[in-house]
């Protein structure tokens, strides 16, 4: 019988969300082994596939990467019918996981496991019973996600959003800033251009003129630079033009960032989740290609009144969003400026913020998470006859 459990994650957000489930099952005598990145294989999981950079930005760009991604699919097919797991798990990466799962349900695979399943980000109803063909059970990290899916027949359970055991509010900012050679006084601002190659080429660049133009006004003002190595030399051009300007370039895990900074310059993402859960107050924005803004709001039909997981969750602005509401319309760095010396400027505001992210936290549920989805993976597992 069968001790694997074969991961499917996509991206940098993936490989953070699976990684300690990883540990959490490696440590009840499972062997771990999928798609995933430097953090699952940290935990002890066996790496067959490197996803850290499949994820995309827009229809166009995941045009682009289709072939390069249709042959990993067709790798990890062969993967596990050699393999023979006793559950397959799907973490995020909608598009590319769902067709997975149909893939595998056409090969008659009996146990498929969703983590984070696709659009479990929505707030309003929708109708999921066409995925409750695609998988026997669902982990999802919001509780109406949860609500949606049984209502369609779908075994779904809510266990809470991994960043609450990740991101602890941090008791002595000031403290921390000391211990990673930062100044004390005057305020932070961490920069975090997103893990996508699109993301950090469109909004890397005005992010670096927005820090500019708050500079301009708070010149005591000290700028963190999130860095994503793994880009090459996208990445090393914007580091060398943030060490130009005078930008700390941080290449540790991001999280310390979320911790030491009194405000963040955030693309859209997990990352507003994480920013949400240490407390930290952020501006968060979003760009494209005019053809990318186009397609998607031919594909919404209509612009969405939030796009920050901490607007979504409230149902209300806790967070400014930077994005443009046509294709033709493109972000600025004054708008992105303005919007965080609205923050940095106004203690008021800046408590409000806060007090509101406490509220997002709240709703991500309690700690524990990754434990929670282990124990159903492995139910799903003995269920199957594996022991």
């Amino acid at each position: 019988m069968s001790r694997d459990i074969f991961f499917i994650t996509g991206e940098a957000s993936g490989d953070r969300h699976a990684a300690p489930v990883a540990a959490a099952l490696r440590a009840r005598g499972w062997h771990v082994v999928g798609a995933g990145g430097p953090q699952m294989a940290q935990a002890g999981a066996e790496i067959v596939a490197d996803s850290l950079l499949w994820g995309a930005m827009g229809v166009p760009d995941s045009l682009r990467k289709f072939p390069y991604l249709w042959v990993q699919s067709r790798m990890l097919l062969r993967q596990v019918i050699r393999r023979r797991p006793a559950v397959v798990v799907l973490v995020d990466f909608g598009t590319f996981n769902s067709r997975m799962a149909l893939y595998l349900r056409r090969l008659g695979w009996p146990r498929i496991f969703h983590y984070f399943p696709p659009g479990s980000w929505r707030q309003e109803p929708r109708d999921w019973s066409r995925f409750s063909a695609l998988t026997d059970r669902v982990a999802t990290p919001f509780a109406r996600n949860a609500e949606f899916l049984r209502a369609s027949g779908i075994d779904a359970h809510w266990v809470g959003h991994p960043a609450v055991d990740a991101l602890q509010p941090v008791a002595h900012r000031i403290r921390l800033r000391r211990e990673l050679g930062w100044p004390a006084e005057g305020p932070v601002v961490g920069i975090l251009p997103g893990s996508r190659i699109m993301e950090r080429q469109v909004l890397g660049p005005r992010f670096l003129q927005a820090a500019e133009l708050i500079r301009q006004r708070l010149p005591q003002a000290t700028f963190v630079w999130s860095s994503f190595p793994r880009i090459g030399r996208l990445e090393r051009r914007l580091q060398a033009r943030a060490r130009a300007m005078g930008i700390e370039v941080f290449e540790e895990e991001s999280h310390r960032i979320l911790h030491a900074c009194d405000l963040l310059l955030v693309a859209m993402g997990t990352v507003t989740v994480e920013a949400a859960a240490a407390l930290t107050p952020m501006v968060c924005a979003y760009d494209g290609s005019r053809l990318a803004k186009w397609i998607a709001g031919r594909l919404l039909h209509q612009a969405q009144r939030f796009y920050a997981m901490p607007n979504l969750l409230l149902g209300g602005e806790a967070v400014p969003e930077i994005v443009p509401r046509t294709p033709a319309e493109a972000i600025t760095a004054q708008a992105l400026a303005e919007a965080a010396l609205g923050v940095l400027e106004d203690p008021q505001r800046r408590a409000q913020m806060i007090c509101q992210l406490r509220q997002v936290r709240e709703l991500l549920g309690p700690p524990g998470v990754a434990k929670r989805v282990a124990e159903l993976i492995i139910d799903l597992a003995q269920s199957n006859g594996e022991e």
